[in-house]
């Protein structure tokens, strides 16, 4: 009888402990596909988790949720450090968002120079990010500042 006790306690302890670990890692994935069906409060918990984990893409998504005000008051100054973060981490849409908004004159005010810089870095991410053949979106900006050119960076001939 005592024994049963003790391995019905330690099931029961190591239900608990198991519980206790996330076995369901969000993936980046499925936070810009909550993104794209619009449930916000999902994508952004997800985001701020990747974020939190070191994850680029995730810190990038959440600076969108604040730059846009996705499931969060829009926030400026708090979407230009998570797009900062997320460049510095070698995400090119990150580099990208923040050079956009210098040369829109968000949050900073508009400086060219600042926005070609970012433009210039995110430039050979995409590629990077592109020729992993993991990242189409990836892709398709490259050939978009390609084609239209932007601060910075003329179009290809």
């Amino acid at each position: 009888m005592q024994k049963n006790r003790w391995n019905h306690l330690l099931a029961m302890m190591c239900v608990a402990s198991i519980c206790s670990i996330n076995l369901y890692a969000v993936t980046i994935d499925e936070a810009l596909d909550a993104n794209n069906k619009k449930d916000y409060a999902k994508s952004l918990t997800m985001a701020k988790q990747l974020c939190g984990e070191g994850v680029a893409r995730g810190c990038n998504l959440l600076g969108t949720h604040y730059g846009y005000s996705q499931g969060t008051t829009k926030d400026l100054a708090k979407a230009a450090e998570l797009y900062n973060k997320a460049c510095d981490m070698g995400e090119g849409r990150g580099c990208r968002n923040l050079a956009d908004m210098y040369a829109k004159g968000e949050h900073f005010p508009k400086d060219a120079n600042k926005a070609g810089t970012l433009y210039q870095k995110a430039l050979p991410l995409y590629v990077s990010q592109c020729d992993s053949g993991k990242d189409t979106v990836a892709c398709l900006l490259l050939g978009n500042i390609y084609n239209n050119g932007v601060e910075g960076v003329s179009s290809r001939p």
